[in-house]
């Protein structure tokens, strides 16, 4: 696809090329996450991990295909069959120095009350599979996963624990997982067989449920050259909207220390009275969340805590910003929450339309509350643009 604007000033959406592929053995399988990368150790073209469930024990499947090009239709390289239903599927290096990507497949087994883990890469053209299998006894079921890198040789998985299957509704687990390749077998393991690290949490804030955290991204909101992790939430009322922080402490045992989480920020999202009334309410519903980017107005002073002052200068920018578009009556609304100014860890509303005028919400398809499993709210994909 190819956005063009043409000699009257609009933008029109041109389909450049367009392929299709027969996936008729997968009948009866439902679609899940589909992860695009490099994941051959010798070649660096870009492929298609697929992946297919079927809420049935040991039944869903992964899917390898190429990346289709403009003459070149997508073709089937591998399938790896007959595994556990998955709740996430993400790419990630074992160590950020890798050329390569290292696919990871994370899913709880209700029988066995286990979660079962799956590492997979290729090589030798993608005919040569590399699979690492293993279980571990984490229960309950996590609510996210995430790959975060430190630094150029320091990456970690980070899984989620919250919700109302979490002992303690109130409370989040944050496991910090530590990963090695056997030199000669090539086989992935846990550092010391167990999570590196696992913290618990007190969130002051209405998420309670699985479906009230719509969105995890890892990001260095406060220029501190550590990761932190960003959660937007939205309780079932859609009226009690909180951005959390936990922000990434430096190391403190040199290079071998792991990465930590501080205490959550958690900044609820109010509206300004000189904005208006009924700019968050319960009719607007959620439709697609997603990390963003947002230019800070140039000569503006900010604060960031008691006495201190931050100046906004005209090319302050931040890449942890959150765009939440929703379905206001029929019509796509958006909003755009940001750190209150660069460095600070606390969120604002920096902007929102609450009806996009002409812009329906229609859309190509959405994923159901039951996506890969797990227990969200429903995210459309592809807003049709009307």
């Amino acid at each position: 696809m190819n956005i063009a604007t043409e000699s009257d000033g609009e933008s029109r959406t041109q389909v450049l090329w367009s392929h299709t592929a027969d996936d008729g053995h997968n009948v009866g399988l439902i679609p899940g996450e589909v992860v695009y990368g490099h994941f051959d150790v010798q070649l660096k073209n870009e492929v298609i991990v697929k992946y297919y469930g079927l809420k049935k024990r040991d039944r869903s499947h992964l899917e390898l295909w190429s990346q289709p090009i403009a003459e070149t239709a997508p073709v089937q390289y591998d399938a790896l069959v007959n595994i556990l239903d998955l709740n996430f599927l993400i790419p990630h290096k074992i160590a950020t120095k890798d050329s390569f990507s290292t696919i990871v497949g994370y899913g709880f087994d209700t029988f066995s009350q286990e979660s079962k883990w799956y590492f997979c890469n290729w090589d030798q053209n993608y005919s040569h599979r590399n699979l690492t299998t293993f279980s571990d006894t984490a229960v309950p079921p996590a609510q996210a996963l995430l790959s975060v890198s430190v630094s150029n040789d320091q990456s970690h998985i980070v899984r989620i624990f919250y919700g109302a299957q979490y002992p303690m509704s109130n409370k989040l687990r944050i496991d910090v997982l530590d990963l090695m390749r056997a030199l000669f077998t090539g086989n992935i393991s846990f550092k010391g067989n167990k999570p590196t690290l696992s913290q618990r949490f007190i969130i002051k804030c209405p998420a309670r449920l699985e479906s009230d955290y719509l969105l995890w991204f890892s990001a260095d909101v406060n220029g501190d050259g550590i990761p932190d992790l960003v959660a937007y939430t939205s309780d079932k009322s859609n009226i009690e909207v909180s951005v959390i922080v936990f922000p990434g402490e430096k190391p403190t045992g040199g290079a071998a220390s792991t990465l930590r989480f501080g205490e959550p920020v958690v900044s609820p999202i109010t509206v300004p009275s000189e904005i208006g009334y009924l700019v968050i309410a319960e009719f607007m519903k959620p439709m697609y969340t997603a990390r963003s980017s947002y230019a800070y107005p140039s000569s503006r002073n900010h604060k960031l805590s008691a006495g201190e002052d931050a100046m906004v200068t005209r090319d302050s920018s931040t890449d942890a910003a959150i765009m939440a578009f929703f379905d206001n009556y029929g019509v796509v609304g958006a909003r755009l929450v940001a750190p209150v100014a660069p460095g600070s860890l606390r969120y604002e509303l920096k902007g929102q339309n609450p009806a996009i005028p002409g812009q329906r919400a229609v859309f190509v398809g959405e994923r159901p509350a039951d996506w890969m499993g797990l227990d969200k709210k429903r995210q459309v994909m592809g807003i049709v643009s009307l």
